[in-house]
């Protein structure tokens, strides 16, 4: 999905931001384009630009209570979250921490700060409650789109096949069904009081298209 001019813009603006409250002064800033390269390549066509400005606009959208630098361990950890992202990989949040470790361990940003950035990338692969408030706030924040509007999560849906176009329908629609269902098997799908204004939205979206699933994946799966 493309991103406008203004986006990107407001991407490298929070970017700055980040480092200015991590590691002032410091001429050792990571380049921009450098670590979101990852993000432009032409088989992503979910996990990409677009998909970062909108995790951001989340955070950014509900991070009045943070400090300057709890807002940029959050920003990046969300500019790094799927910055190695391989369709059918089970390791692309150990890559992406490994990635973004290499980089910031560059920086003076204290290693401790670095330490907690990976954490919380790693905690975008299993959603699961934790004590770490900005890591539950990156969470939430990756996971907004799923209460989008109906046929924006369509769209969504359809661009995250596009991304796993190499496998075939009975391998694919199955275990995307798995992990949609596995959502809402939870309590709760949003870990934040402001991430569960959604909740509701996000589970009619999820099971709606389940059903969908339903209604065709019989003949998919049994031609």
């Amino acid at each position: 999905m493309s991103i406008t001019q203004q986006q990107l813009n407001f991407s490298y603006l929070l970017w700055s931001d980040a480092f200015e409250a991590l590691a002032p002064n410091d001429s050792a800033h990571v380049d921009f384009w450098s670590a979101t390269a990852g993000y432009g390549e032409p088989d992503r066509h979910y996990h990409d630009k677009s998909h970062v400005y909108t995790v951001l606009s989340e955070i950014h959208s509900r991070c009045d209570g943070l400090t300057s630098k709890e807002k940029g361990i959050a920003y990046l950890a969300a500019f790094y979250h799927d910055a190695v992202y391989i369709p059918g990989a089970i390791d692309n949040e150990e890559r992406s921490a490994d990635f973004a470790r290499n980089q910031l361990s560059n920086t003076r940003i204290d290693r401790t700060v670095v330490d907690r950035i990976c954490k919380i990338i790693l905690m975008t692969k299993y959603p699961n409650d934790t004590d770490d408030p900005i890591g539950n706030l990156v969470v939430d924040a990756d996971l907004a789109e799923l209460g989008a509007s109906w046929p924006t999560f369509l769209r969504n849906d359809a661009a995250i096949r596009r991304e796993y176009a190499r496998f075939s329908d009975k391998v694919y629609y199955p275990a995307r069904r798995k992990f949609l269902t596995s959502l809402l098997e939870r309590e709760y799908i949003y870990r934040t009081e402001e991430g569960r204004r959604n909740e509701s939205i996000a589970r009619q979206n999820m099971n709606q298209l389940l059903t969908m699933y339903s209604d065709w994946l019989p003949t998919i799966l049994n031609p």
